[in-house]
């Protein structure tokens, strides 16, 4: 029953959406309403992969937290904290869902990551929200039910 930390697989943001978001964004039919779409900030570009848009840039951004020190966790947590301060700077409306994966070794960085990156709303219209995989489906449903409405 023990494992050893290097025996341990622990994904990467490509792979948190291969192996966590991506078949609930197919069986609910939200990939082909996909695109990608620049963003521009003061003083930088982003380029995200899968957005769509319904009046404001739905943008989807994996990430994977689940990493083996708990050191490197806070240090991810710092370096998108950052990003998500240069994305303030955008002056158009964007809603950016951070597709995310959770440390399964490390629970107690789970309340610090929420209350880093958990829902930040900004006065110049971005929005910042985490999802997490245990509601990736009732995420996915909920996507689902904005695209339907928005295409009538």
């Amino acid at each position: 029953n023990y494992v050893e930390e290097t025996e341990r697989d622990y994904i990467n943001d490509k792979e948190v959406w291969n192996k966590i978001y991506k078949s609930y964004f197919e069986t609910y039919g939200i990939s082909t309403h996909l695109k990608s779409h620049t963003v521009k900030t003061q003083l930088d570009t982003w380029e995200f992969d899968k957005a769509w848009k319904n009046g404001v840039w739905n943008c989807f951004e994996t990430i994977s937290f689940d990493l083996i020190k708990s050191e490197s966790v806070k240090d991810k947590v710092y370096k998108w904290s950052g990003r998500i301060n240069e994305l303030q700077s955008s002056k158009e409306p964007i809603h950016v869902f951070l597709l995310s994966k959770f440390p399964e070794e490390h629970k107690e960085l789970v309340t610090f990551i929420k209350g880093k990156l958990g829902k930040i709303e900004f006065s110049n219209t971005v929005t910042i929200e985490l999802v997490s995989e245990d509601n990736a489906e009732k995420f996915a449903k909920k996507i689902k039910k904005l695209i339907e409405e928005h295409i009538g």
